[in-house]
């Protein structure tokens, strides 16, 4: 992992087409910009990893519903 330190303004490139700038830094966060073609998907980390676990659940409750196990009870 490369850690650099930018300032409000600053930008970081990733090779000839991506560019990162950081708008705004604050005791909670940063915001940052994305300048990317359009082709290049940009998501968010989180939402990925949500997604990934729901087909996960879906497909044992799928394969579960096939060989005629009852699906596990939701965990509230």
């Amino acid at each position: 992992m490369l850690i650099l330190q930018r300032k409000p303004s600053e930008a970081v490139l990733i090779g000839d087409d991506i560019r990162i700038v950081i708008l705004r830094s604050d005791g909670g966060g940063v915001r940052i910009g994305i300048e990317a073609p359009a082709e290049v998907p940009i998501l968010r980390e989180e939402i990925v990893e949500e997604v990934r676990s729901e087909t996960v659940r879906a497909s044992r409750a799928a394969a579960g519903s096939a060989s005629g196990l009852k699906p596990p009870e939701p965990s509230s």
